[in-house]
């Protein structure tokens, strides 16, 4: 089970997809095709660590909210509107820095960053 703050689950990586390992086992009942369709949660980019003798870049923080995996298209749908009430909120002040999200499959480790999106 991975650590949590204030109600999010956190999850540790250097930020490159190919570093994500799959969260959750494969279940007896879905096939590997059925898992890349059904498994996914949001993650939201929640800040960098500092630098360390085991990692000398830092590594990236993702938060999930505790929800169920979804199926693709739901993920993708609510992505956008995330993102849309994100810039619904900028009051225009500044220059507008969006939210980084990324889809994660918990069963296969597959990663869609939501900037593509």
């Amino acid at each position: 089970m991975s650590a949590t703050i204030n109600g999010y689950f956190v999850f540790y990586d250097d930020g490159t997809p190919a570093t994500v390992r799959p969260e959750l086992p494969l279940p007896p009942y879905l096939t590997l095709d059925q898992a890349r369709l059904v498994g996914w949660v949001i993650d939201r980019l929640d800040g960098c660590t500092r630098p360390s003798k085991k990692y000398p870049s830092g590594q990236c923080r993702w938060l999930s909210r505790p929800e169920r995996p979804v199926d693709t298209e739901t993920a993708l749908a609510e992505v956008t509107r995330r993102k849309a009430e994100h810039r619904q909120q900028w009051n225009g002040a500044g220059l507008y820095k969006a939210p980084t999200y990324r889809l994660r499959n918990v069963h296969t480790g597959d990663v869609v960053m939501g900037d593509i999106l």
